[in-house]
């Protein structure tokens, strides 16, 4: 039987296969196969190499043979060098919280010894005198005639009468302040007899309290000229019922009866004519003293 005409023309492309599959054969199938069989030693090379040695016995048939090569122990790997990192700016050191003082006991102090005097010094220091309101000079006054002031001394009031050429009357009255208990208390009254007020003659009262003027009290012996007077000088004092006329401006308190007294009630009662200026503020001190007076 004859070969197929496609076969017998691809004659040289037969050797190309045929060289292929023996190459294939030899470098790829032949190797896997001695690599997959285990190796035999060769008894008679083993022998030989014993009979060398000369005092080496023998080796024992029933051991298993040795292998015929020892693979060599893989080299321990280098160490890495340690990488150096960048340098960089040292850190501050924490800071650390002050530590707290064990605290400290006070150290009693002692008491200085103080006399009598520093005693009594600080005793006023600390509780204001219930007695100083009672003796204060303020310094807003108030006129109380011919140019008289509320808390002008006596020694001042006396010296200003007696050179005008009046002559006055004095009397003082002071009461018992029970060893300090209460304030002080003293009054002194100046009369003077013949003193003119606005062009009328008469009878001047000033009272003091604890050496200052709070009041002066006038009897005209000229009412009815005398009422003219307070009319056209700006004290619109209001008729009463009873007789009595007040009018106060701030600090100031004036009284009169002037207009009863000469009315004809007035006149058949001889009622007395009088004007009276008061410190409204020393006027109340009086009164507070009343309940002990």
């Amino acid at each position: 039987m004859e070969p197929p005409a496609w076969w017998v023309k691809w004659k040289p492309l037969r050797w190309v296969l045929a060289i292929l599959v023996v190459y294939w054969f030899f470098g790829t199938l032949l190797p896997q196969l001695r690599e997959s069989q285990p190796p035999v030693a060769d008894s008679t090379q083993a022998q030989t190499a014993d009979e060398a040695a000369g005092d080496v016995p023998a080796a024992d048939m029933s051991a298993p043979a040795a292998p015929a090569a020892i693979a060599e122990a893989p080299k321990p790997a280098a160490p890495a060098e340690p990488e150096v990192p960048a340098p960089t700016k040292p850190l501050p050191p924490p800071v650390q919280p002050p530590a707290k003082a064990a605290p400290v006991e006070p150290v009693p102090e002692e008491a200085p010894v103080s006399t009598a005097e520093e005693t009594a010094e600080a005793d006023q220091t600390e509780e204001p005198d219930p007695a100083a309101p009672y003796m204060a000079v303020e310094a807003t006054r108030v006129e109380l005639i011919n140019s008289l002031h509320s808390y002008d001394n006596l020694e001042s009031i006396q010296s200003l009468l007696a050179g005008a050429g009046h002559a006055a009357e004095l009397s003082t009255i002071e009461k018992d302040t029970q060893g300090g208990r209460y304030p002080p208390y003293r009054s002194d009254t100046l009369v003077i007899k013949t003193y003119q007020h606005a062009g009328v003659e008469g009878v001047l009262t000033l009272e003091f309290f604890n050496d200052r003027l709070y009041q002066s009290h006038f009897i005209p012996k000229q009412p009815t000229q005398y009422l003219e007077w307070l009319r056209t000088h700006g004290l619109p004092l209001p008729m009463k019922r009873t007789g009595r006329s007040k009018l106060t401006l701030g600090d100031l308190e004036v009284a009169t009866n002037i207009d009863f007294a000469v009315s004809e009630v007035g006149a058949m009662m001889n009622t007395t004519p009088y004007v009276q200026w008061t410190d409204t503020r020393l006027s109340q001190q009086m009164r507070n003293w009343g309940p002990i007076r």
